[in-house]
This record gives C-alpha cells, structure tokens and sequence, in this order.
C-alpha cells in the first residue's frame, strides 16, 4: 500500500526500548504517527494519551519518495 506521508511537525521524543531512538511525527493516510530516525524509518501508532505505540511498519524510500509498508 502506498500513502502520501507529510511532516506535522519536528518535534522529537525517546521510544522507551533498549536501543533508544528519536522519532518525529508524520500525517499518512490522515493519521499522525512516529517515524524513528534511524536508517530502518520504522513506523509506530501514536496512542491518545501522546505515547509512542505498537510499531505498525516502516518507511521505504523509491526515487525521492518514501512508500509506507505496513506490517
């Protein structure tokens, strides 16, 4: 599947894993998620309350756009 992924913004925040991250929030599909920063670009649910949530997928870059891969 593949979806229009825009910034919402460029604020950061640690996930609570051993291998500590910094993600940032993306819209896809209408939804605001967190993408790590890392080089896998995995994508995790942005729960109510503003946690990071389950990880749903990652981001695949084909040309100069991303693709969403959901898992």
């Amino acid at each position: 599947q593949e979806a229009t992924i825009s910034e919402t913004t460029s604020n950061s925040l640690e996930l609570t894993n051993q291998d500590q991250d910094e993600v940032y929030e993306k819209k896809i599909k209408g939804k605001v998620y967190f993408v790590s920063k890392s080089d896998n670009m995995t994508v995790f649910e942005k729960n109510n309350d503003g946690t990071i949530g389950n990880d749903v997928g990652y981001l695949e870059k084909q040309g100069e756009k991303f693709k969403m891969v959901w898992t």
